[in-house]
């Protein structure tokens, strides 16, 4: 019985809230029984029944109507079935992903940085696995459990996207603490079936990070690393827009540690691999995994499915209605007519089916049938979407349009911040720097820590500076290059390229016609796919979300992690800096920044 009440969900509960109303309609009815009972005593029976009811009237049915009401009222809060199939048996190896987040990470000598590039690697990474476990690490200047060890790709890839740099309160490198985590992420794991991942630039100077390092190796844990970066490096976006300076005036580089990364891989009995922008690191990074592990048979969640049951209640109370009614036309229309105001399936109010589809088709990369469905919205969200998909369609008028009504239409700074940051990335495709500009200084002011909107900003004041000294920017295609053709100035103004609020599109194919290739080069791959719940309540989901999270990561199991429906920037805030208070940790503060 437990286990019913729990597939069992609502779209929208608050509107069980109206169960009790023919309660208090049938108070107010024994009160004028109860005042019919004193007229009594002036007036004859039979001209009493009368003056109360008129000659003949019909006995109503009051359980018909209560029963019709109730069901309606059901139907309303939008009930659907949720329920998870028997666990099967599965085979693999489970893997720590630890994907280093500091500030460094934001550098753009890999396009579009260090940090959206770890994050292709790690969705090629996935389509190369079988039936591998995979938990999330994040860390910068603490370590942060992201996610449990699920089998769920689509849940993991979601969540690797959300994080950035700017989710953090303090910048750092605490590596320590995050291989701590790792090793009690695998803590349960067979000692021959488990491994870590660590992706990094190696920007870290806590030498307790090579006792961790040693500490995976006692436990038979082996460490996999991949070198995110260059030798020549990048400077350091900080998070007013600008590039961060030394004490000299000089601006601050970060390069590839690869000698660091190299020692600490061998610490831990792991190997040490260069990314690439072919396949070969990943082939070389399976091998030595394959060669240092073997995989286990585990119990795997089976995938639930939603199924809507509202159509059920909703038929049963028009029947009863018209049962009780019939004999009232009038009334009956006035009824129904009034219903079906109240169901939420007109447009305007973006009916979960709709906004289902648009979402549904954004995802598989049907980007024009994504945008005529959340045209048919209204909202922030649905304008978020509209200006997504037609920012895939390259349709960058249309996309600046959208956005700029997201803007209008946010009601928190922080929706208005990722609105404003994604109408400057459509600004910068048109080549409208300083508007680009203007735009990113807002959503900064708003959001300060949105660190890809300073990237963007210090990138549009990078080609402004050449411009005005007659120079052609860096990385700019050449002159004939319409404003907004693809390049690799144009790469670095993607959509919220590390999810935010926002989800992605269509997988990335390797035969170059796909939204981005692991170089970099053709449409940006990451594109905000907007929530659809209602923004007046976003403190409270993000409270039940926090909830949800701390109940999933403490029994391991992430199934239940894919139905969170807040998964923007400020809800991953939120777990961060709770876990910042919960824990004894040492925040490392060893960077120039």
């Amino acid at each position: 019985m437990n286990g019913a009440w729990t597939a069992l969900h609502w779209y929208y509960p608050w509107a069980l809230l109206a169960l009790p109303l023919p309660w208090l309609l049938a108070g107010a009815r024994r009160h004028r029984a109860t005042a019919a009972r004193r007229l009594r005593a002036y007036a004859d029976p039979h001209l009493l029944a009368t003056l109360l009811s008129g000659p003949g009237g019909p006995r109503r049915r009051p359980w018909l109507l209560l029963l019709a009401w109730s069901l309606a009222v059901l139907a309303l809060a939008g009930p659907y079935w949720d329920s998870a199939p028997p666990p099967r048996a599965a085979e693999g190896r489970d893997i720590a992903v630890i994907l280093d987040i500091s500030p460094s990470m934001a550098v753009a000598d890999l396009a579009p940085s260090r940090l959206v590039r770890a994050q292709r690697e790690l969705k090629d990474f996935l389509a190369a696995l079988e039936g591998d476990r995979l938990g999330l690490i994040a860390f910068s200047a603490n370590a942060y459990p992201v996610l449990p060890l699920t089998s769920d790709r689509q849940v993991f890839a979601r969540f690797t996207e959300l994080l950035e740099p700017g989710l953090t309160t303090a910048p750092g490198s605490n590596l320590n603490r995050a291989l701590e985590l790792a090793g009690q992420l695998l803590a349960r794991s067979p000692a021959r079936s488990r491994a870590a991942l660590l992706l990094s630039d190696g920007g870290f100077h806590d030498e307790e990070a090579f006792q961790g390092a040693t500490r995976l190796a006692r436990a038979n844990i082996p460490l996999l690393v991949l070198g995110v970066g260059t030798a020549a490096g990048g400077p350091v976006p900080g998070r007013d827009g600008r590039f961060l300076r030394g004490g000299d005036g000089e601006l601050i580089y970060a390069r590839l540690e690869r000698e660091r990364l190299v020692k600490l891989a061998a610490t831990a009995q792991g190997a040490y691999f260069d990314l690439r922008s072919d396949d070969s690191d990943w082939q070389a990074l399976l091998t030595a995994l394959h060669r240092r592990t073997e995989p286990h048979v585990f119990d795997q969640p089976a995938a639930s499915s939603g199924r809507p049951l509202f159509p059920w209640p909703l038929a049963a109370s028009l029947v009863l209605f018209l049962w009780c009614g019939w004999r009232r036309p009038a009334g009956m229309a006035a009824l129904i007519v009034a219903g079906i105001a109240l169901l939420p399936l007109g447009p305007a109010k973006a009916t979960p089916w709709t906004a289902q589809q648009a979402l549904e088709a954004y995802k598989r990369g049907d980007f024009e049938t994504a945008a005529r469905l959340y045209e048919t919205l209204e909202g922030y969200r649905a304008a978020m979407g509209l200006g997504a998909a037609a920012y895939r369609l390259q349709q960058w008028e249309a996309a600046l349009s959208a956005f700029t009504a997201a803007a209008e239409q946010a009601t928190d700074p922080g929706a208005k911040a990722r609105a404003l940051y994604n109408r400057g990335n459509a600004l910068a495709r048109l080549g409208r720097f300083e508007a680009a500009s203007a735009a990113y200084q807002a959503a900064l002011a708003l959001e300060s820590n949105l660190s890809q909107a300073a990237l963007n900003l210090a990138l549009v004041h990078e080609f402004l500076d050449a411009r005005h000294r007659g120079e052609r920017p860096p990385d700019t295609p050449p002159e004939e290059a319409p404003p907004g053709a693809a390049g690799k100035e144009g790469e670095r103004f993607d959509l919220l390229q590390s999810g935010r609020e926002e989800r992605p599109g269509a997988n990335r194919q390797r035969d170059g016609t796909a939204a981005t290739t692991r170089q970099g080069r053709g449409t940006p791959q990451a594109g905000p796919t907007p929530r659809h719940s209602d923004d007046g309540a976003d403190a409270a989901q993000t409270a039940a979300a926090l909830a949800q999270w701390r109940a999933a990561t403490a029994d391991q199991t992430a199934g239940r992690l894919g139905a969170l429906d807040d998964n923007s920037a400020g809800f991953l805030r939120e777990r961060f800096l709770e876990q910042d208070r919960g824990t004894r940790v040492l925040l490392v503060e060893d960077k120039p920044w």
